[in-house]
């Protein structure tokens, strides 16, 4: 499924190209122009990566991304006008995972996106076993073993949707989100299908599917997992 980007840039120009180009590259876009604004947008935890301007209105980039971390480890690259070595450095430092300095060629924007984008996508996918309560999760044999019992196939969504939450444990995925990063945002489940998927995985993993003690809910809000 395309990424979805969330770009914070308050330069109509330059953001209208940024996105146009995204578009084309298909690649979901949502743009918004006010620091502020776009730190409550990216701690929604639905977006695959954050393009963060640095000189912004209402909160600069480096407060937006400061206050970011404190919850999410989503990866950011920032765009600036500032080139020195001094800027590059707190960037970093705030964890930024790249730094452009404007004016840069698109052709490089794009190159380095797909850098971040793959980088990330191989460190979600780097989870091969783990074990949740007596059950054992392996997601190169996409199949659940449990203590006594049978292997249990899984099918490519439920292994998906296992390692999302597992990739975010301790934290409550929304329905929509685990909708659009499982299934994606061109397909069109219902958010029942999230509560299907979750109710045939607890009779997998729970020892009392009707009280979870691993994959658990927040009641209009969504689901999380406890390892």
């Amino acid at each position: 499924m395309s990424a979805k980007i969330l770009l914070i840039e308050d330069d109509d120009i330059l953001g209208a190209s940024i996105s146009d180009l995204l578009h084309l590259e298909n690649y979901h876009i949502d743009w918004i122009t006010n620091g502020q604004k776009g730190l409550e947008a990216a701690q929604k935890g639905i977006h695959d990566l954050v393009i963060l301007d640095v000189m912004l209105p209402a909160k600069n980039g480096f407060q937006v991304l400061t206050e970011l971390r404190e919850s999410s480890s989503v990866p950011v690259l920032i765009l600036s006008a500032k080139s020195t070595a001094e800027d590059k450095i707190k960037g970093l430092k705030l964890r930024a995972d790249d730094y452009l300095a404007k004016p840069f060629h698109l052709e490089e924007l794009l190159l380095r996106i797909a850098t971040i984008l793959r980088r990330s996508k191989s460190q979600t996918h780097e989870i091969q076993n783990i074990k949740i309560g007596a059950s054992l999760i392996n997601f190169n044999q996409r199949s659940i073993e449990s203590d006594g019992n049978e292997s249990i196939q899984l099918t490519e969504k439920e292994a998906d949707l296992l390692r999302l939450l597992i990739s975010n444990a301790g934290k409550i995925l929304s329905r929509d989100e685990i909708l659009d990063r499982v299934w994606g945002a061109n397909n069109h489940p219902t958010p029942r299908t999230v509560d299907n998927f979750i109710l045939k995985l607890r009779k997998h993993i729970e020892e009392d599917p009707q009280n979870p003690k691993h994959l658990i809910s927040q009641h209009g809000v969504g689901y999380g997992i406890n390892l």
